[in-house]
């Protein structure tokens, strides 16, 4: 069964094709082209500029701007006021969209420059700019990669990263095969130490 959740004033254009379970806020934003998957939940303010491809389970917050072209890959979250930007040098006609990858989390306030890619399970602190590659795993503070996401412990709750360690019973059961291989995949990517 296939259900829907569209709060007050979002507007959807023609030709967007999303999973079940999709879920919108007020004031959202959906163009043109726009492809997702199994239960996307975007947040009030939320706008998607169309041609975007999302996968499965991906919660985007309010007032999060993703530029066309967009690419995002499952399990993704991207938190307020957080924007993706596809144009290098506004205002142009050259398109450099994001690609962001399975089990990504960007956090409040960062900017996702034309052409970032973030690989699987990268970790971008509130506040970042990004530019570039990120490399898997990899934990972004302002900007620069500082640690490997299996690296972060909030030493006063104890809650450690990737999220799939404390934060997968929040999914569906049908869910957590896939979440359970991100996890061990983000886990395996690990820079080993190198030897003396």
């Amino acid at each position: 069964m296939r259900s829907f959740t569209i709060r007050s004033h979002t507007v959807i254009y023609q030709d967007v094709r999303t999973g079940p379970d999709f879920q919108t806020g007020h004031h959202s934003l959906v163009r043109d082209g726009t492809r997702a998957g199994i239960d996307l939940r975007i947040g009030s303010y939320t706008s998607l500029e169309g041609q975007c491809e999302i996968g499965d389970y991906c919660r985007f917050h309010g007032y999060v701007h993703v530029g066309r072209g967009s690419r995002i890959g499952s399990f993704v979250w991207i938190f307020s006021l957080t924007t993706l930007a596809n144009d290098p040098p506004p205002p142009s006609h050259i398109e450099m969209p994001v690609t962001i990858e399975d089990g990504v989390v960007v956090c409040v306030g960062s900017i996702l420059l034309p052409g970032a890619r973030l690989r699987t399970g990268a970790f971008i602190g509130a506040g970042s700019k990004v530019q570039g590659e990120v490399p898997p795993g990899a934990v972004v503070h302002e900007g620069k990669a500082v640690s490997h996401v299996t690296l972060l412990v909030n030493l006063e709750s104890g809650v450690n990263h990737p999220w799939m360690n404390h934060f997968a019973d929040a999914y569906p059961a049908a869910a957590q095969e896939r979440i359970g291989a991100l996890r061990d995949a983000i886990h395996a990517s690990r820079p080993r130490p190198l030897r003396p």
